[in-house]
C-alpha cells in the first residue's frame, strides 16, 4: 500500500515534471527558431493536461499531481529565461497585429506561450469551478444532516485553522515568501479540488464501507472552505495590495 502511494506520486509528479519541460522548451524552440506551432496556445494547454494525465496513469501515477507538475515545470522554464521579470513584463502590451512577432521572438517565446496558456487555463477554471459548486451543491443537500454534527465541525475547524495553516507554514520554510505572504497562503490554500478527487479515487479503490463516513466531512470542509475564502478573498486581497 506505501509503495503504491510512493510510487504513484514519484512517478505522477516526475512525468508530468518532464512533459511540462520538454512542451514549453518544444512550443518555444518551434516558434523562435522555425516559425512554427503559432496560436492555438488553448489547444496546447488542453493536450499537455490530457497528455499528462494518461501518461501518469499508464505508468500508474497519480494524474492529478501530474497535472500539476507540468504546469508548475512550464512555469519554470519561463522564469529561467524571464528571470525576475514576469511574463506579463516580458511580454508587454502586445499589437493585434503584432502577435506572430512577439510569439516567436526567441526573448519573449517561453514567457508568452506561458501567459497565454495561463489565460486560457484561468478561463477553464472558472467553467470548472461553476460546474464542481454546483455538484458539491447537490451533494450536500443529500449528506446535510451528516454534515451537521459536532464532530464534523471539530474536524473542519482543525483542517481549516490548524492543521492546513501549520503544513503550509512547514511547506514554506526556506521560501522567499513575506511573512504575509505566509499567512495569506495560509489561510487560502487550495478550495479542496484535491480533497474531492483523492476520496473519489479512495471510494473506488479501497474499502468503500470503511470510506463512505468521510463523506460528510470531506464535503463540510470543501463548503465551508469555499464561503469562507469566497468571502474574505476580496477585503484581504485589498489590503494585501
Amino acid at each position: 500500500m506505501v509503495g503504491g502511494v510512493a510510487w504513484g506520486i514519484a512517478s505522477g509528479v516526475g512525468v508530468g515534471w518532464l512533459l511540462g519541460l520538454a512542451a514549453a522548451r518544444l512550443v518555444a524552440f518551434l516558434r523562435s527558431r522555425h516559425g512554427q506551432a503559432l496560436g492555438l496556445e488553448g489547444f496546447f494547454a488542453l493536450g499537455l493536461i490530457m497528455l499528462s494525465y494518461g501518461a501518469a496513469l499508464a505508468v500508474h501515477g497519480y494524474g492529478f499531481l501530474a497535472v500539476f507538475a507540468a504546469g508548475v515545470a512550464m512555469r519554470r522554464v519561463e522564469h529561467r529565461t524571464s528571470g525576475r521579470k514576469t511574463s506579463k513584463e516580458t511580454v508587454g502590451v502586445v499589437d493585434s497585429e503584432d502577435v506572430e512577432a512577439t510569439s516567436t521572438n526567441p526573448d519573449k517565446a517561453h514567457a508568452f506561450v506561458a501567459e497565454s496558456v495561463m489565460g486560457f487555463t484561468i478561463e477553464l477554471e472558472h467553467i470548472a469551478e461553476a460546474v464542481l459548486i454546483l455538484l458539491i451543491g447537490a451533494l450536500v443537500s443529500r449528506y446535510w444532516a451528516d454534515m451537521l454534527t459536532w464532530t464534523g465541525a471539530a474536524v473542519v475547524a482543525a483542517l481549516l485553522f490548524v492543521i492546513r495553516p501549520a503544513a503550509i507554514q512547514l511547506a514554506l520554510i526556506g521560501s522567499r515568501a513575506s511573512r504575509h505572504q505566509r499567512r495569506l497562503i495560509s489561510w487560502f490554500g487550495i478550495r479542496g479540488v484535491g480533497s474531492l478527487y483523492y476520496l473519489m479515487l479512495s471510494l473506488e479503490q479501497g474499502p468503500r464501507a470503511e470510506l463512505l463516513p468521510l463523506v460528510p466531512w470531506v464535503l463540510a470542509i470543501v463548503a465551508v472552505s469555499i464561503v469562507l475564502h469566497g468571502i474574505s478573498a476580496t477585503p484581504l486581497m485589498r489590503r494585501y495590495a
